[in-house]
């Protein structure tokens, strides 16, 4: 083999079965925790409240579910270099870095993905019966009386789940232990200091001029103070200040097809740069 290579077919496809073949037990475990958590937590909400009659009622637990799974599968990608014997094999395997990355990639997408869903749509189908056997009726798929909404709900939930498995990724690559942990740690003191940033820029352009120091939300638009009026009753209301349109398209743009992508990439060259 070419130490030097980045991709060659056959030898991803061998990595991928030895990738199966390590881990398909713990898959596996992973797969039976997640339906009976899931199936635990829906059945207890079935019972708490009463009825649950329509997809739009467990629909909060599918996305806080896929969500909070993700990350902490997404977490556990490179696992390996908790331990230092076992971070020192993972290393010499005669595959590429990029063969490496892409192979924990595909798993914690496409691999996640499918498996949660076929998981979640499971427990659909015990909860659909046990609500047949209670009221004689299936429940009611009343997400295709709005297909505008679905679609939106579904590119938001989407977008905000690939957001979080590239920074869950990134925090795999960086830091050995406790991952999950550290990664949101960090991502808390990130989106603090981007908020305190902007503050201080406001305060800075704006001064006494601002409604109020935490009456705005960063990169979108600002309350203003506004003079109290000689009509009517008098009472001063904020005056919102958007960013201009052509700047909303360009962070709206970058946020969504920009920064996920970046965080990948960074991801992939911090797994190159890894040393035990």
């Amino acid at each position: 083999m070419h130490t030097n290579n980045v991709f060659n077919l056959n030898r991803f496809g061998l990595y991928i079965r030895k990738h199966l073949v390590d881990n398909y037990r713990l898959y596996g475990m992973s797969m039976v925790v997640l339906f009976v958590l899931v199936l635990v937590v829906m059945v207890t909400t079935y019972f708490t409240r009463g009825t649950i009659n329509k997809i739009t009622d467990i629909l909060p637990m599918y996305c806080i579910g896929i969500l909070f799974s993700g990350m902490i599968f997404t977490s556990a990608s490179f696992s390996e270099f908790a331990n230092k014997p076992k971070g020192v094999n993972y290393l010499m395997l005669p595959a590429s870095h990029f063969e490496k990355f892409l192979t924990v990639f595909l798993f914690t997408t496409i691999g996640f993905l499918v498996i949660y869903h076929i998981v979640f749509y499971g427990v659909y189908l015990w909860m659909d019966a046990i609500a047949f056997s209670r009221t004689q009726k299936h429940m009611l798929n009343d997400l295709a009386s709005d297909r505008g909404i679905t679609k939106t709900l579904a590119f938001y939930s989407c977008f905000v789940w690939f957001l979080l498995h590239s920074i869950f990724l990134l925090g795999a690559t960086c830091f050995e232990k406790s991952s999950f942990l550290k990664t949101i740690f960090l991502l808390v003191i990130v989106l603090f200091l981007l908020y305190l940033i902007n503050t201080l820029f406001l305060e800075l352009f704006f001064g006494s001029k601002l409604q109020a120091w935490n009456h705005h939300v960063p990169m979108l638009l600002v309350a203003l103070k506004k003079e109290r009026t000689t009509s009517g009753m008098g009472y001063s209301f904020d005056t919102l200040v958007f960013l201009p349109k052509q700047m909303q398209h360009i962070f709206a743009f970058a946020g969504t097809y920009l920064i996920i992508p970046f965080l990948w990439v960074v991801a992939y060259f911090r797994l190159k740069e890894k040393e035990i």
